[in-house]
């Protein structure tokens, strides 16, 4: 297509040319790169079809870029040699296409391929392109009459040689071209051609290079969050089935030193009587007010570990209330230090509720810190009960869904099929693993035992909240699928895929 006055072509003509001989020839010959890079896949596979006899082969591909003359019949040819060398290519790079390969290549790059000093020295250079049409424009001398006339260029000339044009009256005046010191760096690569193949993917590959960083460096801090986070709530849980047991222990020992306090007076009474006493009835065990019970302990005719000699050490009747009381003040030294303990390990959520509070209400605190001092175990078991039966379980399903991401984004730059919607696809995935981290509690109780066919695939371990929502987060695809049967079969709607 021409102009009828000039007979040269027209700037829609240009463009397509252009499309053809540039983006879809730097296409090809990126295809070709990627099938002779891939064990599995070849251009020439067998069985050979008809069509396949007018396929071009690889010589006359690079006739073209080579050897292209400025004919209107022979630029036909050879855009028609391209689109179905085109075809062919993509078909043998199947499931890679070229779109996928030049934005893995954009996205993934060839390496480093500057140090630190070039980087610098490449800023410094680019700042200079940005800043030179205008400084030379200023540095131009005057016009003078005897000087001869600055030269002027053509814009494709300027183009081709890499450099850049100021306009000077009706001429472009050519700059010196200052070529970039790392000679390396202006040799071409693959990632060059998957550039002139797909310029408009240049940017899209830049923000996709960010948002990657972002949701890597997210996972991470993610990881380490929740890691803290299990950690503390498996130590406030230790602590206090450590205090659970700490109690049972006690509650055992009084049992036993109620039963040699009895037989102690038995046997008093019987040798100051010389008869044998009564065997007392035995109380059975009761949940009793600190009043009743002191009132109990006051009325028992002998009490251990009671008796202090003027200088406030203990006393002791027999060996027996001797060993006795020993363990009763070890078990109660270990109480009061796992309190303590309880209590160091409650405070960074009490200051971090008091912190919350006082923001939200002008100053008042959450909770007053007698009460927080008096209620530490009680405290303690709602944060571990909110805490790792809510929020680790929502954390646990992100970290699920980022790294089933992680490993979808890893498989396909290993095949070369990334493309700009999976940073789409990711951001929903993890958004889908977060809903169902959040409502597994809902669905799913864990048992502390597994059987039946999970015992098969678990053996005798159980999973707990966490683990469930972080399996449903790496699979969260196939639990949504999983529910919409369910409601499917609970509700009697049909399936809409299934046709009748």
């Amino acid at each position: 297509m021409s102009t009828p006055d000039s007979g040269k072509p027209s700037l829609d003509a240009q463009r397509l040319e252009d499309f053809i001989f540039v983006r879809e020839l730097n296409e090809v010959f990126l295809l070709l790169d990627h099938i002779s890079g891939c064990w599995d896949k070849s251009w020439y596979a067998q069985p050979k079809t008809f069509a396949d006899e007018i396929i071009p082969n690889v010589l006359e591909l690079c006739k073209i870029g080579l050897e292209a003359d400025g004919s209107d019949n022979s630029k036909a040819e050879q855009a028609y040699k391209l689109l179905c060398a085109k075809d062919k290519l993509n078909a043998a790079a199947r499931p890679a296409s070229g779109m996928t390969i030049a934005f893995t290549l954009l996205v993934v790059g060839e390496g480093n391929r500057r140090s630190w000093s070039a980087w610098m020295t490449g800023i410094g250079n680019l700042w200079r392109h940005w800043t030179r049409p205008r400084e030379a424009t200023l540095a131009l001398p005057p016009p003078d009459a005897g000087a001869s006339a600055p030269q002027a260029v053509d814009a494709g000339t300027v183009a081709s040689n890499g450099g850049a044009a100021v306009p000077v009256g009706n001429a472009l005046v050519a700059l010196p071209v200052q070529r970039n010191s790392s000679r390396s760096w202006d040799k071409p690569t693959r990632l060059t051609l998957a550039r002139h193949a797909f310029p408009g993917l240049v940017h899209v590959a830049i923000k996709f290079k960010l948002w990657l960083s972002c949701i890597v460096l997210l996972l991470v801090l993610g990881l380490m969050g929740t890691c803290v986070m299990s950690w503390h709530i498996t130590g406030g849980n230790v602590i206090l089935q450590h205090l659970d047991e700490l109690k049972v222990k006690e509650a055992v020992l009084q049992k036993t030193i109620a039963e040699a306090e009895l037989k102690f007076a038995t046997d008093e009474q019987e040798h100051q009587t010389g008869q044998p006493a009564p065997m007392p009835m035995a109380i059975p065990a009761r949940a009793d007010a600190p009043g009743q019970a002191r009132a109990r302990n006051a009325s028992r005719p002998v009490q251990f570990c009671s008796l202090f000699e003027k200088d406030a050490t203990p006393f002791y009747r027999s060996t027996e209330e001797y060993q006795l009381c020993s363990r009763k003040r070890a078990i109660e030294r270990q109480i009061v230090i796992a309190h303590d303990a309880l209590g160091d390990w409650l405070q960074p959520w009490i200051d971090v509720y008091q912190y919350v509070q006082a923001k939200l209400s002008s100053g008042r605190m959450f909770y007053p810190p007698p009460a927080a001092q008096g209620n530490t175990e009680e405290l303690a078991q709602i944060v571990t009960m909110v805490v790792g039966t809510a929020v680790l379980p929502l954390f646990y399903g992100v970290l699920g869904a980022g790294a089933a991401v992680v490993r979808d984004l890893w498989a396909k730059m290993r095949e070369s099929l990334l493309s700009p919607r999976d940073l789409s696809l990711a951001l929903l995935q993890l958004a889908l693993g977060a809903t169902i981290g959040a409502c597994i509690a809902l669905f799913i109780s864990p048992s502390p035992q597994a059987g039946g066919k999970e015992a098969a695939l678990l053996g005798s371990w159980a999973l707990s909240s966490s683990a469930l929502s972080f399996v449903a987060g790496f699979g969260v695809e196939g639990v949504f699928l999983a529910l919409e049967s369910l409601v499917r079969r609970v509700f009697n709607v049909s399936d809409p895929a299934r046709k009748p």
